[in-house]
Parts: C-alpha cells; structure tokens; sequence
C-alpha cells in the first residue's frame, strides 16, 4: 500500500472555552496522493483557512492525526 503524500485523520479544532467554545473543525479525515490536485470551497467561516493553517503548521489542532509522507506533524 503506498503511503499518502498528505494524511488527515480525525482532526478536531475548536477555539475558546467552555460556554464560549466554538467548535470549527470536527473529524476531519483526507488522504491525498502525490500530484493529486483537490480544492477547499465552502461558505465564508466553514473552517477552509483555518484547516490549511494546520496543515501549513501554523496553527495547532485539538485531536487527530496529520502527516505527510508518512511523518507526523505535531
């Protein structure tokens, strides 16, 4: 089995906390090939930007699992 270029498995993001908590990513799951071509679209605010900022390593997610090329990114 060849091993993904991108693998997304189970990620959570949410911000705030308690009462204020809103969850924005939840479960998310993706295994991209390489050279495989894909586009985010949806509403303003439906978590696009904030998905790929994780994905950029610019920001941090609550659960699951993110690698490339089979290493995993913290």
């Amino acid at each position: 089995m060849t091993v993904p270029k991108l693998r997304i498995a189970g990620l959570d993001k949410s911000f705030g906390a308690g009462e204020r908590r809103t969850e924005v990513l939840r479960d998310i799951n993706l295994d991209l090939a390489d050279n495989e071509f894909v586009s985010l679209v949806g509403t303003s605010g439906c978590g696009k930007s904030t998905l790929l900022s994780i994905v950029a390593g610019l920001q941090d997610f609550d659960a699951g699992d993110l690698s490339i090329d089979g290493a995993p990114i913290l």
